[in-house]
């Protein structure tokens, strides 16, 4: 199956978050931030969608792939760049937006576990791969694989 690789337009975000949640909707850590229940994959597609727009698509790049020859989003891989520029007006939508989706408790529990996951980063200014996730049904044909190189190419 072939597919093209660019980086995702702003109108593809809620396509790319639908494709996170999808492929992190199972993830045990995830479950720990947005636990089982009624309306969790609504909510977890809003809250990836969220940390979509309001972080990698302005401080680093999300890539998706896009398979011929309809064009549709398969694969989507989002990267944080190295010294993302801070913004507290977007730290706050992200916040304020959290806070709505989750809840307070949950915010508490995702901040903990985010920050666990911070102390584990290297020092040093690296890009960074938050999230990879291929549809269910384009699994097995390689686009994760593409979508690593295509990015980790350019970064080495």
């Amino acid at each position: 199956m072939p597919v093209i690789i660019s980086p995702a337009t702003r109108e593809e975000l809620a396509e790319c978050a639908h494709l996170l949640m999808l492929g992190f909707a199972s993830d045990p850590f995830i479950e720990r931030i947005v636990p089982p229940g009624a309306g969790r994959r609504a909510q977890l597609t809003r809250l990836y969608e969220l940390t979509l727009r309001t972080g990698t698509f302005r401080t680093g790049v999300i890539d998706v792939a896009r398979c011929e020859p309809d064009g549709a989003i398969v694969g989507a891989a989002s990267w944080q760049a190295p010294n993302p520029k801070f913004s507290l007006a977007r730290a706050v939508v992200q916040a304020v937006g959290c806070a709505v989706l989750l809840g307070p408790r949950q915010v508490l529990v995702a901040r903990r576990l985010l920050a666990r996951l911070e102390k584990a980063h290297p020092a040093q200014p690296n890009w960074y791969l938050e999230d990879i996730a291929v549809h269910p049904d384009a699994r097995g044909a390689g686009i994760g694989a593409e979508l690593l190189a295509h990015r980790l190419g350019p970064i080495d």
